[in-house]
């Protein structure tokens, strides 16, 4: 499964525990929402409210599609940032670079 996220350095280690189950990637702007494409038959779109410390916020949002167009138009636009995005070991590393420096 791969899917695009915006890292930083407070979100390291959730996508570092992603990481032992998909290939993530990195991408520089936050467009609100994450999402992934699992096949031609179904995507996953997900919003997480992130700067709340409660485990579960009422803004978090999962929407399931199965509907087939909708999901080609997602993969589509899932492929063109994916060519665009940045590995997230290379992110990773460069967080973990900047946390370093900062100690």
């Amino acid at each position: 499964m791969r899917s695009i996220r915006n890292m930083t350095p407070t979100n390291l280690a959730a996508v570092r525990e992603m990481c032992r189950f998909a290939e993530v990637h990195h991408i520089g702007s936050s467009f609100g929402v994450g999402f992934t494409v699992l096949d031609e038959s179904e995507a996953v779109l997900h919003y997480v409210q992130t700067d709340t410390p409660d485990i579960k916020s009422p803004t978090d949002i999962l929407i399931h599609m199965r509907e087939r167009d909708g999901i080609r138009h997602l993969k589509d636009l899932f492929e063109l940032l994916w060519k665009n995005s940045i590995p997230a070991e290379n992110k990773i590393r460069e967080l973990s670079g900047d946390q370093r420096e900062s100690a």
